[in-house]
């Protein structure tokens, strides 16, 4: 095998796991293949040059652009269904104060533990992105 070869089949590799990861909601994982993927793509950035690579080679990349879609996709899905959440728990915590004096503190707990893990909605916190 040559190193084009070698480096794109551990990539492919990669993103195999990455999407199946996406899959199963298992964003830590995501993380650590997403590192693991940035090292090889830039191994093909800099060590090879897009002109040698054959139509096969072109191929296959293509392919693996196609499984990022679908993991990105599946992560951005996944992070509205938090934001929408987290809006509900901090509206439902809106209404509790304003019919009771004392807040639930298993809601506010939840929430609380959401805004820690996901950041506040409407703002970009820039996050691991595909390649």
């Amino acid at each position: 095998m040559t190193m084009h070869t070698d480096l794109i089949t551990e990539l492919e590799q990669a993103t195999e796991q990455l999407v199946g990861a996406a899959t199963g909601a298992d964003w830590t994982l995501v993380e650590t293949l997403q590192k693991r993927r940035r090292a090889l793509i830039q191994r093909l950035g800099t060590d090879l040059k897009p002109e040698t690579w054959s139509a096969s080679e072109r191929q296959r990349l293509q392919h693996i652009l196609e499984q990022e879609g679908h993991a990105e996709t599946r992560a951005i899905n996944e992070r509205t269904k938090v934001l929408r959440k987290l809006q509900r728990l901090r509206a439902a915590e809106d209404g509790e104060r304003q019919t009771k004096p004392q807040d639930n503190p298993g809601s506010a707990h939840t929430a609380q533990r959401m805004r820690k893990a996901y950041g506040n909605p409407g703002q970009d916190q820039g996050g691991s992105k595909t390649s």
